[in-house]
């Protein structure tokens, strides 16, 4: 569905597009702008799948703007949102923030709701224009949230500058709202809401030996897996060096790495992470499969699952998917992965950049299985108490009834 298809008219219309009498007493339903970028299935992507799908259509009417086509307009326009694509035309397309304005104009939303730097910005240009307020979700720390220093230091200029056009911030970590405040944003404007995971998927997603077939494994053979977007941040390849480690005590082993790969400096990160594997020898026991749908099934074939990042972590979906499956897990005590997982209660934290370290609580849960079934459990409690999506739908309810009710008052 077209947001071409959506009226201005506030009394017609209900969620998915049904007709509504004049005569009914009932409100119309507030209606909720997304915008993002929209290319990749990331983290950012599928968190907003997951709050768009648990959304409560009774009260609020989402809609969404991608600045390009991807899988999450796809499964966006399976949940019966209206999605229209305002492709950039190059990444200096300010103009964009005009187009924006338009379709502002054209659907009247009460709220506009942005993530990713890129959106952070066109939506406050657009602001600027439409008066409409604006709630922004911080995945990962804005000063942080790349290798590469330059973009870095740009972002955290133009958050500084432009941030006062945001009514409010949705941080989601405590790590994510720190790094706020040291940008000038004031306490009174950040909140924290924790990413999520889908629980009705995660109930649904069956153990499937055909994957560990189809890696040539037997069902007891021990599998340590990686799924992510592969980026230098996330820390692969101290994961690729410590899985050395873990072959010379157990040559069974195998390791799988799921996930596309950005473009770093003129080539896929997937050939930067398969050039280490060959380095370290190791070529016969990794593998790299790229992009899964089937994420669910293939973490619930893991023995171990491992998250590696070097900083930049926001609040983890892949690993809340794990722990609520059940999946022991290690990560790197970074922010972020340090709030979603309790050290030794519901799974393993090691320093990052520490390969020998990594190798050592990934052994620690191959070998101990009661060990391991110990902090599996532990952190499937975690996942299912905090992190369900249903809790976190709930948190940005009350989000938007306070900002949308404070602007009426």
């Amino acid at each position: 569905m077209s947001l071409r298809d959506q009226r201005s008219d506030r009394g017609e219309r209900a969620p998915g597009g049904l007709s509504l009498g004049l005569s009914s007493s009932a409100p119309p339903p507030r209606r909720v702008l997304h915008l993002i970028h929209g290319e990749h299935w990331s983290g950012g992507e599928q968190s907003l799948y997951l709050l768009l799908k648990y959304t409560d259509r009774s009260r609020f009417e989402p809609i969404l703007v991608c600045l390009a086509d991807g899988l999450l307009r796809e499964r966006v326009e399976e949940l019966g949102i209206p999605v229209e694509i305002m492709s950039m035309r190059g990444k200096a397309d300010l103009g964009v923030a005009l187009r924006l304005a338009k379709v502002i104009d054209r659907v009247h939303p009460d709220l506009i709701v942005t993530q990713t730097a890129r959106t952070n910005l066109i939506g406050r240009l657009a602001r600027l224009i439409s008066g409409v307020p604006i709630l922004t979700i911080v995945q990962a720390p804005i000063s942080r949230d790349t290798n590469a220093q330059s973009p870095g230091r740009v972002n955290a200029i133009v958050e500084r500058i432009t941030s006062f056009l945001t009514t409010r911030y949705i941080a989601v970590s405590r790590a994510v709202a720190d790094d706020l405040r040291s940008l000038g944003v004031p306490k009174r404007k950040i909140r924290v809401v924790y990413n999520s995971f889908d629980p009705a998927l995660i109930d649904a997603a069956p153990y499937r030996p055909a994957l560990r077939a189809e890696l040539g494994l037997s069902e007891h053979a021990p599998l340590v897996g990686m799924v992510a977007s592969f980026r230098p941040r996330k820390g692969a390849e101290y994961l690729i060096d410590a899985m050395a480690h873990v072959l010379e005590e157990l040559p069974e082993a195998r390791l799988v790495l799921a996930g596309h790969g950005d473009w770093v400096e003129g080539e896929d990160y997937l050939e930067v992470l398969r050039r280490r594997v060959r380095e370290r020898g190791v070529s016969e026991r990794v593998r790299t499969i790229g992009f899964r749908e089937d994420v669910p099934e293939l973490l619930s074939s893991l023995s171990v699952k491992v998250l590696p990042s070097i900083f930049g972590e926001g609040s983890s979906l892949v690993l809340m998917e794990a722990m609520a499956l059940g999946v022991p897990v290690v990560a790197s005590d970074t922010e972020g992965n340090n709030e979603v997982i309790e050290h030794e209660r519901s799974g393993l934290l090691v320093p990052p950049r520490r390969a020998k370290e990594l190798a050592d609580a990934i052994l620690r849960l191959l070998r101990d299985r009661d060990e391991a079934r110990r902090l599996a459990e532990g952190g499937r409690r975690r996942a299912r108490e905090l992190f369900a999506a249903d809790r976190m739908a709930a948190f940005y309810r009350e989000e938007y009834d306070g900002l949308l009710d404070a602007r009426r008052g």
